[in-house]
């Protein structure tokens, strides 16, 4: 299945690029890219949730790591 994907999306201008992220790269997101211009035209989760998400760790980290 995932062979014919990728050989349906080799069809059409785009790519299909994965990444990591994360404090331990334990998330995965995706990203659509035009082949000629570099532009991605869709990521998921976008750039936006994975910002926020680092800010979520980061506050969860302040408020749950604090000595008493």
């Amino acid at each position: 299945m995932v062979e014919e994907m990728q050989n349906n999306i080799n069809n059409i201008n785009v790519s299909i690029q994965y990444s990591q992220y994360g404090d331990h790269g334990e998330k995965i997101s995706v990203a659509v890219v035009n082949k000629d211009t570099g532009e991605v035209i869709r990521e998921i989760p976008s750039q936006e949730i994975q910002d926020l998400y680092a800010k979520m760790s980061e506050l969860a980290g302040m408020i749950f790591n604090r000595k008493i």
